[in-house]
């Protein structure tokens, strides 16, 4: 939760992050969560969504780490 709460407030949100258990609700009852990691583990991006399983994909959440927008991926290898 630690580092989630960072990532959102690295990125200015928060509303989320004045309010753990309510982030914490969101993101365990999510349909998915897909997260970016550096190599040294560290939480750099997340993605958070909801989906009806049949058609319907809804991306709620798209945060990345202020330090790391705007870089290239072939930059971090």
């Amino acid at each position: 939760m630690d580092e989630l709460l960072r990532l959102y407030s690295s990125v200015g949100w928060t509303a989320y992050a004045g309010d753990p258990e309510a982030l914490a609700r969101a993101v365990q009852q999510s349909s998915f969560v897909w997260t970016a990691r550096d190599e040294n583990g560290e939480l750099i991006g997340l993605v958070r969504g909801l989906t009806d399983d049949i058609s319907i994909l809804w991306v709620q959440t798209l945060l990345i780490n202020p330090r790391w927008q705007r870089m290239a991926w072939a930059a971090h290898r």
